[in-house]
């Protein structure tokens, strides 16, 4: 099934919409973090979560491992997901969910292939931020924003890891990707940033579809709470990056 992106009023009327990577959609839904003891609490009051055994919770820790604090770099003005926090304010939790160990739960094909193609869409949406920074180096937002899929992507590299998941974004240089029709949404979307609003339009669709297939993927987990986790968090920072865009 192939998603859209629609990309919004700042892009010319009547522009067509732009289809982004595939997400199998499978029988099932839970909750966005599914059974992983006490996170749901912690992602709605701000308040600190039980800290799991060292080395074996997810944590956040985007680029350093999958442990210690997340420091996702949304905005001036939106928090960051977890500990630190980006420049704007502290984290929403700080910690980890307490049982949730990666690669202890179970996935069918069709959700490994749905952990590899929102690793595509991640390295999608960081690629498109470090091209339209260059772009446009007065707006420090597709910078900050960039650095955040940086550290998405890492967290999906780790998941894939822990599944024996192939992953399609190993070794590929900004701006190239596996599948073919997420390159020519990649040129697509550059193509249309043709002003700092049309600019700002991409990124706000970007993260719309990004929210809605990570919606998808998590209906679709059922026997691995340790991926639904990654995707709930995954999921609220899209939402923050689609605020710092004006969505």
């Amino acid at each position: 099934m192939r998603h859209q992106i629609a990309l919004g009023a700042g892009l010319a009327a009547g522009v067509t919409a732009l289809a982004l990577v595939a997400v199998p959609q499978v029988a099932g839904a839970v909750g966005s973090f599914g059974s992983a003891a006490g996170a749901a609490v912690c992602a709605a009051t701000g308040s600190t979560c039980p800290v799991a055994t060292p080395g074996t919770g997810y944590a956040g820790g985007m680029g350093t491992g999958m442990r210690g604090r997340w420091a996702d770099q949304d905005s001036t003005s939106s928090p960051g997901m977890m500990g630190r926090g980006g420049p704007g304010g502290p984290g929403m939790m700080t910690g980890t969910a307490a049982g949730t160990t990666l690669g202890t739960g179970t996935l069918t094909a069709a959700q490994r292939t749905t952990v590899a193609a929102m690793a595509e869409e991640d390295k999608l949406a960081h690629d498109v931020y470090t091209a339209l920074a260059a772009r446009y180096p007065s707006d420090p937002r597709f910078a900050r924003i960039a650095s955040s899929e940086t550290q998405h992507l890492t967290a999906l590299r780790q998941v894939m890891t822990a599944y024996g998941i192939t992953d399609p974004t190993a070794g590929l240089a900004d701006g190239t990707f596996a599948t073919a029709s997420v390159q020519q949404l990649y040129d697509d979307l550059l193509a249309k940033a043709t002003t700092l609003d049309a600019a700002l339009a991409v990124g706000r669709a970007i993260e719309t579809q990004d929210i809605a297939d990570l919606g998808a993927a998590m209906a679709a987990v059922t026997t691995a709470d340790d991926v639904d986790l990654v995707y709930s968090h995954l999921q609220m920072a899209s939402q923050m990056h689609l605020r710092a865009f004006g969505g």
